[in-house]
C-alpha cells in the first residue's frame, strides 16, 4: 500500500504543469507516494502528456467528457492504493514539507487544510498570504466514501463539501504553517468570468448550498458522481 495518494485534474494549462509535478514530487520524496493525473477531457494536454517522459510515480487518465475537477477527484479516487489523499490542483506549487506534513496529521485528524501563499507569475518573498484552502486538502480515503464525494458542480462543490463536514462536526486541522502556493491566474476558475466567484453560476451555487443548510441536508450524497476515464499507457 501506498502512504498517501496525491490526486490531481487539469484542463488546459500545460504551461504549469511540470512546475506543479516537480513540486509534488519533491514534497513527496520521504514517502511512498503517488500521483494520479485526471485530464479533463482536454487534447491538449493529452498530446503533451504523450509528447514527453514522466516519472514513474506519475499516472495519467483520460476522461471522455468534460466533467469539471470534482468529478475527476470522486472518480480517481477508486485508482488510490493508499487511505490517505491529498486532492490538489495542477496549477498550483507544494511547499517541500506539505506531504510529511499533511501525512502526520492524517494521523491524527481525518480532515486536513493547508494554508497557502498567492503568487502571480513567479514565487518571490513578496508574495500575498492567503487563507487556508478549500479546494486543496488532504482527507482519510474513507470519510470522503462515506460522504459520496463531492457535488458533481463545475466549481463550488469544495465550499459545499467543507459545509458538509462541518454540519456533522468532522474535525478539521487547520495548518500554522503556509503549505502552498497558489498560482493567481486568468484561466483558473476562480478568475474565469463564467466560473469567477461574482459570477451567477456561483452565486446559483451559494444558494445551493443555503437551501441544503435550511432543509438540514448533510448526509452522504446520494452517489458519488463519476466519470468516464481511460488509464493512458505509455
Amino acid at each position: 500500500m501506498k502512504d498517501i495518494s496525491i490526486i490531481i485534474p487539469t484542463f488546459n494549462n500545460v504551461e504549469y504543469l511540470d512546475e506543479c509535478l516537480n513540486s509534488v514530487l519533491e514534497a513527496g520524496k520521504n514517502k511512498n507516494i503517488e500521483i494520479l493525473v485526471g485530464i479533463d477531457n482536454c487534447e491538449k494536454t493529452f498530446n503533451y502528456v504523450n509528447s514527453k517522459n514522466w516519472n514513474s510515480l506519475i499516472t495519467f487518465y483520460y476522461f471522455e467528457n468534460n466533467v469539471g475537477p470534482y468529478v475527476v477527484k470522486n472518480s480517481l479516487i477508486s485508482e488510490s492504493g493508499s487511505d490517505k489523499i491529498i486532492f490538489f490542483d495542477s496549477d498550483d506549487v507544494m511547499c517541500d514539507n506539505m506531504i510529511d506534513y499533511i501525512f502526520d496529521n492524517l494521523n491524527t485528524y481525518r480532515f486536513v487544510r493547508p494554508k497557502m501563499f498567492e503568487f502571480i507569475d513567479v514565487i518571490t518573498e513578496s508574495m500575498k498570504l492567503g487563507e487556508h484552502a478549500c479546494g486543496v486538502i488532504g482527507i482519510d480515503k474513507n470519510l470522503f466514501l462515506e460522504y459520496n464525494g463531492y457535488e458533481p458542480w463545475p466549481c463550488g462543490a469544495d465550499s459545499e463539501f467543507l459545509n458538509r463536514m462541518s454540519k456533522n462536526n468532522i474535525t478539521c486541522f487547520k495548518s500554522e504553517n503556509e503549505l502552498m502556493y497558489r498560482r493567481i491566474h486568468n484561466s483558473s476558475l476562480t478568475k474565469k468570468d463564467e466560473t469567477s466567484l461574482l459570477s451567477p453560476l456561483r452565486a446559483e451555487q451559494i444558494k445551493k448550498i443555503a437551501m441544503k443548510s435550511f432543509k438540514g441536508q448533510f448526509g452522504p450524497l446520494d452517489k458519488i458522481n463519476v466519470g468516464n476515464f481511460k488509464k493512458i499507457i505509455k
